[in-house]
């Protein structure tokens, strides 16, 4: 490598370094602060009552867990204060296989939702069980244990690495990583296959089966939707329709933030080539991973943009926020 590779191959390093830097600095709160306004919302009277309450609520706190988990182990592998978990091997596998958890767990509180959604919309009696406490209670229970089975291995085969490399004849550097043993056969073969599947593959297909069905119902009665928004419950109906082109709008951009990093996964599997050892790859790797977690702080602005009672509470609360404190000032 000639010198002016050398440079620019040190160039883009740092700049991988930075973003896993900066960040968590900027998402923590940014995310943090967003879901706790969502989960805040749907505790409204609107609301009240609703599976749309309970699941969403799941969602964002769902994601924000993931999102600071997520970031926080990002941190520490960027300032190498990864090691500080060396007192124990219990943090590094804490961080990585909650991450591997709350992340899949997250996609999977979508699909509920949109099937959710569907039921609602189809309204057949046949499937009003669904729409029952009991039913999002365990369903939910029972969802989180299957992923969690499905994550334990990784807890057990989690392990802090110790690399030292030469900077240069008088310099040396200890990196510490926190990876799966590379001798077991679940990291060779099932540990990114099940990622893969659980938080990509199959979310996405039903997804999308979920988000056709229901666009496919709205524009087919649209028409029939709104006479009936218009006569015994228009409040409700209105709730519903708003509600179902919210879901549509959040699976959507689930879709889009996360295919990058699945793209990366797909060709990590499938290629022959180490990629890790590609600074250009690690610089993809990162920017997706950035875009999973803007997903995990997207829950807001998506109920923002379809959801108008959603929007509507939000401008009476930060509006009564306001109002209160200039009456205190004054």
């Amino acid at each position: 490598m000639d010198q002016e590779a050398a440079k620019a191959h040190e160039q883009l390093e740092n700049f991988d370094r930075i973003l896993n830097l900066v960040f968590p600095l900027v998402l923590i709160p940014f995310g943090s602060i967003s879901n706790i306004i969502t989960v805040f919302i749907y505790q409204q009277k609107p609301f009240k009552n609703t599976s749309i309450r309970f699941y969403y609520s799941i969602l964002a706190i769902t994601d924000t867990l993931a999102l600071v988990i997520g970031s926080v182990k990002f941190f520490l592998m960027a300032t190498n204060l990864i090691g500080i978990l060396t007192f124990s091997s219990l943090g590094c596998k804490f961080f990585i296989t909650s991450v591997y958890i709350l992340s899949e767990y997250s996609a999977w509180v979508l699909v509920i939702t949109s099937i959710d959604r569907l039921i609602s919309i189809l309204n057949y009696p046949s499937f009003i069980f669904l729409k029952t406490k009991k039913f999002r209670y365990s369903s939910s229970l029972i969802l989180f244990f299957v992923i969690f089975l499905f994550n334990y291995p990784s807890f057990i085969y989690l392990q802090i690495t110790i690399e030292q490399v030469n900077i240069n004849n008088r310099t040396k550097e200890i990196y510490y990583t926190c990876e799966l043993d590379s001798e077991s056969y679940y990291t060779n073969e099932l540990r990114d296959f099940i990622d893969l599947l659980m938080f990509a593959l199959l979310p996405f297909l039903f997804m999308i089966i979920a988000n056709g069905l229901i666009s496919y119902k709205i524009i087919k009665s649209k028409n029939k939707f709104r006479r009936k928004a218009s006569l015994a419950q228009p409040k409700k109906r209105k709730k519903e329709y708003q509600l179902a082109i919210t879901i549509i709008g959040m699976n959507f951009l689930f879709l889009i933030l996360n295919l990058p990093i699945c793209v990366i996964q797909i060709m990590r599997n499938l290629g022959e080539t180490d990629y890790s050892l590609d600074v250009n790859y690690n610089i993809a790797y990162t920017i997706a991973n950035i875009l999973t977690y803007i997903n995990f702080s997207s829950s807001l602005y998506i109920n923002l943009l379809f959801n108008h009672i959603f929007k509507s509470r939000f401008k009476h609360i930060i509006f009564s926020f306001f109002l209160n404190n200039q009456e205190s000032s004054s």
